[in-house]
């Protein structure tokens, strides 16, 4: 699935399926596209969040996005999303706005934190 706004499609196709598992329930959000591809390798739901980048969604993007989709039969209410960026500031925003919109969230920050070496594929079984 390759070209332009790939990424955006794995989303939005993450939005409109039922997760069928306890793992695929989690969707983890991160501000780097490498940490994204290793928590899908390792079984997980990802999606990076990046600026300026063709094919991501920004921060604005993804919550625009997960408003668009707030009323339309979307499956947004069966994930628990981990807001997991390097900044308060970002985490602080998707959990605010999962909190206003009634959405199940965890604080997920520390998971990631200082541990770059989880950004390559062969990291699997830690994450």
């Amino acid at each position: 699935m390759g070209g332009h706004g790939s990424r955006l499609v794995i989303f939005e196709t993450y939005m409109h399926t039922e997760p069928d598992s306890v793992d695929k329930k989690y969707m983890f959000i991160v501000d780097n596209a490498d940490l994204a591809l290793s928590i899908i390798d390792a079984g997980f739901c990802a999606v990076a969040i990046l600026e300026n980048r063709e094919g991501f969604f920004n921060l604005e993007g993804l919550l625009e996005y997960l408003q668009s989709i707030a009323f339309l039969g979307t499956c947004r209410m069966d994930y628990l999303f981990v807001p997991a960026c390097s900044t308060k500031k970002q985490n602080d925003q998707l959990e605010e706005y999962f909190r206003e919109e009634y959405l199940d969230y965890r604080e997920g920050w520390k998971l990631f934190k200082d541990k770059d070496y989880l950004r390559k594929l062969d990291h699997r079984t830690e994450i």
